[in-house]
């Protein structure tokens, strides 16, 4: 057990070493402020997807009722910002 709270964060991704954060995150995080600009952040990039997406379906030339081409631009889309694919 590596948590004091017996649970085992080594399976959720974790270091398995309590503290493992950087001291500056950790402030970040629980920092009131901190919390409330990054969500602030969040809630902006999710609200511009859509209108970023209707203005590609514009771009490419996709009509609404185009489902087949509507879920060619969003696998495009994933496939083109996945990270691991950098080499």
């Amino acid at each position: 057990m590596a948590g004091s709270k017996g649970h085992d964060d080594t399976a959720l991704g974790g270091s398995g070493v309590e503290g493992a954060a950087t001291p500056k995150a950790a402030r970040v995080f629980s920092s009131t402020w901190g919390v409330l600009v990054l969500n602030l952040v969040c809630c902006l990039l999710w609200g511009s997807a859509f209108p970023c997406i209707k203005i590609g379906y514009r771009v490419f030339g996709i009509a609404s009722g185009d489902t087949g081409s509507q879920l060619l631009f969003a696998g495009i889309l994933v496939v083109s910002v996945d990270p691991g694919s950098r080499s």
